[in-house]
């Protein structure tokens, strides 16, 4: 389904009231994807896989991996703001419900989409008082929005019978649009409600006959209104305000746009004016305080800015200049994270520049439109190596291979790229690109860049001892020693170097030495605070505390292990961690064990991967399973592995620390429901809900479709007052045991809603 209407209707809330109302119906949850901030149509895919984090290790492209994540899933994707993006969005979508029978979609644009089997909703503005009709605002959802934004804008507005009648005319006069009508509130801090209607009548005189397009019109001039309305400073920073993608912070603002006539101070005070003005939208992310324009608000600022001749006559910085101002902030701020992501605040970089991704993105495209910023575009996406690799993997490969073939000439910016490049695509499952990105890099780094040589030197030699190449010590050996004897502080690079030599010798069987080079990168991790490679360099002990059969040694390893990746976060370490203990299975809890190969190989499929796919833990994780089997028997391991399978990585977490999730449950409720009457049909599909059938299994089983099936679950969780599948699951389970053991289901972490 796609909601319609112009902007600044009301398509975004709306939709997310639905998927809130609606996701519990699903297996699998409601995820939002959020397209405001994507520039081109070939990202969309890319966007969509970032929102559902779909792991990656295989080196598919994103509508691969969409496509096979999708079909194991029962989901509803909300697409918002897709009206720029539809020669993207259009064919991704027709695929993706081709392939996936679970997949329902919600879309938000100002136009069809044109997929097969759309059903369009044209979303209405809000209802207006009739004129000569009553004035109640439980009747008129637009006069209740005026009434309340006036009452959010001014501490003493207040509704009365003499006011009452020209609110509801300024309601009309506005057509009901909710983003006009928000604009127009905060004029009511500074006139009054008969003012306000006297100047919107003045304002949109031509306006009133209806027509066609009124609506777009109406919220065009009141666009035009609040922007008149502004102050000279304040109207300058709309405009260039504009240039960023999403949301962005005060430091951001004064870096970008003051200049000219603008200091970091006039930027501060028409930021904080703007907010008032509800023209910027502001929020606290975590301590931060960050600010947001609507799309609607940033068109026009943008519009505003291509104006050749300026805000208010004076020359102002052009959309070029700007978007280089941008870019050259987004570096220095990737720049900071690559020179401190070695060190104690990772968790905090981490959470900044993913908080900033969609500027990074516009950042990047910037550099790769315009031939005299790529070497920017290439350093800036060679700093973000380290969010790449714990997070966004496949999008990192794509802008830095981009970026690279536009700009091809040898460089100290090209070396790191390509640097970078070798290790992401690595760690994704391009084997094949990485090592031909880090043959590119050894050969130029000598001449062009030789600080990165040790590195280059190790991403090399790492691929080839991944693949069993004698020629793979030789190099690691040079990066080792090129690490040691960098002038300056090397640490970094020397416990990157040192861990993978590591690994290189402990697997030719030199464990004694395999060890003491573990020891000394542990060491420099530790004095450095370092948590990331730290987790890594424990995952390394684990596994040799396997080979040497050392049980107690491994699990203090793994516990560190993930404690450390979980705050990063990463979660290929985390999955990695429960990996090293699954293995050791013999001996241990075969039902625990069980329960987390089913997560570690759920995590995997979805990746399109394994990363343990090579020798020797190809052969130890089938070891493991087989133990697994015998001891439990073959139902009682398949219901355990089904059950890890269905459980979120966060669960297998939290049972290896002996913790219970600390975010919400994804319930939201306890596990208990008393006189709830099912129909025969509703207890039969709670039934196979609880044995872990999909919608789509259920409604095979018992000949329905699964849109009915879909509307069964729904009403089975309104009689129980549950909010998801697992509650259901675990009452049904429950039932018949006495009222002093009341049944308990697993715990859950949210999903999107």
């Amino acid at each position: 389904m796609t909601l319609t209407g112009m902007g600044g209707v009301g398509k975004t809330r709306l939709a997310v009231q639905v998927a809130r109302s609606a996701c519990r119906a699903f297996r699998d949850g409601a995820w939002l994807v959020e397209l405001a901030s994507v520039a081109e149509p070939g990202q969309v895919a890319e966007a969509v896989a970032g929102s559902l984090r779909i792991p990656e290790q295989s080196g598919r492209d994103a509508k691969e991996a969409l496509s096979e994540f999708l079909a194991r899933r029962e989901l509803l994707l909300v697409m918002d703001n897709c009206e720029h993006l539809t020669d993207g969005c259009t064919p991704l979508l027709s695929e993706l419900l081709k392939r996936a029978e679970g997949l329902r979609v919600l879309a938000t644009s100002r136009e069809v989409l044109g997929v097969p089997g759309e059903v369009v909703y044209d979303v209405a503005p809000l209802a207006v008082p009739a004129e000569g009709g009553p004035l109640d605002e439980t009747a008129s959802p637009a006069l209740a929005l005026l009434v309340q934004r006036a009452g959010a804008a001014s501490a003493d507005f207040e509704v009365t019978e003499g006011n009452l009648g020209t609110l509801a005319e300024i309601c009309r006069r506005l057509d009901g649009l909710p983003l006009a009508i928000e604009l127009a509130a905060v004029q009511l801090r500074v006139l009054s409600p008969q003012e306000l209607s006297s100047r919107l009548q003045d304002r949109f005189r031509l306006l009133v006959s209806p027509g066609q397009h009124s609506g777009r019109r109406t919220l065009r001039q009141t666009v035009e209104w609040s922007y008149d309305l502004c102050e000279k400073a304040e109207r300058k920073l709309w405009t260039r305000l504009a240039v960023f993608a999403d949301d962005f912070t005060l430091a951001a603002a004064a870096a970008v746009c003051s200049g000219e006539d603008l200091d970091e101070g006039d930027v501060t005070e028409a930021v904080l004016r703007l907010v008032n003005k509800s023209v910027l939208l502001s929020s606290a992310d975590g301590g931060t305080r960050r600010f947001r324009m609507l799309a609607t608000l940033r068109e026009y600022g943008l519009e505003r800015l291509r104006d050749e001749h300026g805000v208010g006559g004076d020359p102002s910085p052009s959309e070029v200049e700007l978007r280089a101002r941008h870019l050259a902030w987004c570096g220095q701020l990737a720049a900071r994270f690559e020179g401190e992501w070695f060190g104690p605040d990772q968790p905090r970089w981490r959470a900044q520049l993913v908080a900033e991704l969609p500027n990074i993105r516009a950042a990047l495209q910037f550099a790769l439109d315009h031939p005299g910023h790529t070497s920017a575009g290439q350093r800036l996406a060679a700093d973000l190596r380290a969010l790449w690799l714990t997070g966004p993997m496949r999008e990192g490969t794509v802008w830095l291979a981009r970026l690279i073939d536009a700009a091809p000439e040898p460089s100290p910016e090209l070396v790191h790229a390509l640097s970078a490049l070798s290790w992401v695509a690595a760690a994704a499952g391009s084997a094949d690109r990485s090592t031909e990105a880090a043959r590119s890099a050894v050969e130029l780094a000598a001449e062009h860049a030789p600080e990165r040589l040790p590195r280059a030197l190790h991403n090399l030699g790492m691929n080839l001892a991944a693949r069993g190449d004698p020629s793979a010590l030789p190099l690691l050996e040079e990066s080792v020693a090129r690490a040691r004897s960098a002038p300056g502080e090397r640490s970094e690079e020397l416990a990157y170097a040192l861990f993978t030599l590591g690994f290189c010798v402990g697997v030719q069987g030199d464990l004694a030495r395999s060890a003491d080079l573990y020891a000394e990168s542990v060491s420099i991790c530790r004095g450095a605070g370092e948590r990331w490679w730290l987790a890594w360099m424990r995952l390394a002990e684990a596994y040799r505390s396997s080979i040497l059969e050392d049980p107690a040694a491994l699990e203090s390893a793994v516990r560190e292990a993930l404690d450390l990746a979980r705050q990063v976060p990463d979660d290929h370490a985390c999955v990695t961690a429960l990996s090293h203990l699954a293995l050791r299975a013999e001996g241990a809890d075969a039902r625990r064990a069980a329960f987390l190969l089913g997560i570690c190989e759920q995590y995997w499929r979805d990746a399109g991967g394994f990363m343990l796919a090579v020798e020797p833990w190809a052969s130890a994780i089938e070891q493991a399973r087989e133990w697994c089997r015998t001891a439990l028997g073959e139902a009682a391991y398949e219901e355990e592995h089904r059950r890890g399978e269905a459980a979120t990585l966060e669960e297998g977490i939290a049972m290896v620390l002996g913790e219970r999730p600390s975010a919400p449950s994804r319930t939201g409720a306890a596990v208990t429901a008393t006189g709830v009457k099912l129909t025969k049909r509703e207890a039969e599909i709670a039934r196979l809900v609880a044995e872990g059938l999909s919608n789509r299994d259920i409604a095979a089983r018992l000949v329905l479709s699964s849109r009915t099936v879909e509307t069964h679950v729904q009403n089975i969780l309104t009689k129980t007052g549950f909010t998801s599948r697992t509650q259901i699951a675990a009452w049904y389970a429950g039932l018949g045991r006495s009222d002093d053991a009341p049944p308990q289901g697993p715990d859950g972490w949210p999903r999107n809603w």
